[in-house]
């Protein structure tokens, strides 16, 4: 609460670290999740370390923000480690925003096959999922190739949003 509303991330830190009874998974995921949305990747990396170490085992919500920091920081080495854990310990058919979450994370990497791959093994295509590969492709200078991800999401009947648009203005 206090790194989205009210106070510098610095007080919500401190507010988690004098809070002894309320470090479980939502409290981690939440305090990560703030690093994440100010632009602090490797300290959200380092906190899921911490979170492991007090012996609190991350859950999906947790792995999609951590994602996002491995895309942020171009971390593909801790990526592909936590989708290695990801695939034993979590049902990926039936999570469809961790799939597209690992999808981004790869893109952003720059490891665009791989993130195609996972998105290829996805049960659902939804235009989320679409718009992560098609970004990956534009932002690695890949036109044709996001512009034939575009066109089969037209074939599949799936009607692309703003931010699909836009990464295929980007390419022209």
């Amino acid at each position: 609460m206090y790194a989205r509303f009210i106070s510098p991330l610095a007080m919500s830190q401190q507010v988690f670290d004098e809070s002894l009874y309320l470090r479980d998974v939502v409290s981690w995921t939440a305090l990560t999740a703030a690093y994440v949305q100010h632009g602090q990747g490797k300290e959200a990396l380092i906190h899921l370390d911490r979170m492991q170490l007090e012996g609190v085992t991350p859950n999906a919500v947790t792995f999609v923000g951590i994602l996002k920091a491995c895309g942020m920081i171009g971390g593909a080495t801790k990526g592909k480690e936590l989708h290695a854990r990801i695939a034993k310990e979590i049902v990926l058919e039936k999570n469809n925003i961790l799939g597209t979450a690992l999808v981004d994370m790869y893109a952003k990497c720059g490891m665009v096959s791989k993130a195609h791959r996972v998105f290829d093994e996805l049960p659902v295509r939804d235009v989320v999922s679409w718009t992560a590969l098609v970004a990956g492709y534009t932002q690695h200078g890949l036109g044709e190739e996001a512009l034939q991800c575009f066109q089969q999401m037209n074939c599949e009947g799936i009607s692309p949003n703003k931010v699909t648009l836009s990464c295929i203005r980007m390419r022209e």
